[in-house]
């Protein structure tokens, strides 16, 4: 599916153009984990509901589960509040500060250390720990055995320079037809 940009509120119409770029707009529900209810999450029976005059939903602390494929264990996420800032000191998710937790047998295992976390499809869970490894670990058997491990504590990001501007450009140019030359101003 193609996302177009369209000029004033005529929405019955849209123009059947795509665009001369490798990405595209998709709207995002506003709703708490919404990333996460697309691979599959969904809302743990004790989440609280959602206030109905809530628009951002930001006034819950909503909990999400996903169940281990072909396993028998349980990950969940909750959000805990909101967070200082989408990078900062507090690490949050969407603006979230998250806590994880592990149900196996039916005891609940907090785990303290993630960021991120979800399972591989054969079962294995990847997180993003909050000292800056990720890892692959297994859960057979008792305990977690962490079958591959990088640090990536020491690793600065490398920008592409002018991509934001160079896309604007072309942007600028869609009342024209597309040609080589607007494509060609892509570094991609």
């Amino acid at each position: 599916m193609a996302t177009n940009f369209t000029e004033g509120g005529d929405r019955e119409n849209l123009p059947t153009e795509t665009l001369p770029i490798p990405y595209g707009l998709r709207s995002i529900p506003v709703i708490q984990f919404a990333n996460e209810r697309r691979r599959g999450w969904i809302e743990a029976e004790d989440s609280p509901i959602r206030d109905p005059g809530d628009a951002w939903d930001e006034h819950r602390n909503a909990r999400m589960r996903k169940p281990q494929p072909e396993g028998a264990r349980v990950l969940y996420v909750e959000s805990v509040g909101i967070a200082g800032g989408e990078f900062g000191v507090d690490q949050s998710v969407d603006g979230l500060d998250v806590r994880y937790s592990l149900e196996s047998n039916g005891d609940l295992e907090l785990l303290d250390d993630l960021q991120w976390a979800d399972w591989s499809r054969e079962g294995y869970l990847l997180v993003a720990t909050r000292s800056g490894q990720l890892q692959i670990r297994n859960l057979e058997g008792n305990g977690s055995n962490i079958r591959f491990e990088e640090d990536l504590l020491g690793l600065q990001p490398t920008p592409m320079p002018k991509l934001r501007d160079e896309i604007l450009d072309v942007c600028s140019d869609m009342s024209q037809p597309y040609n080589d030359a607007v494509v060609n101003k892509l570094p991609f």
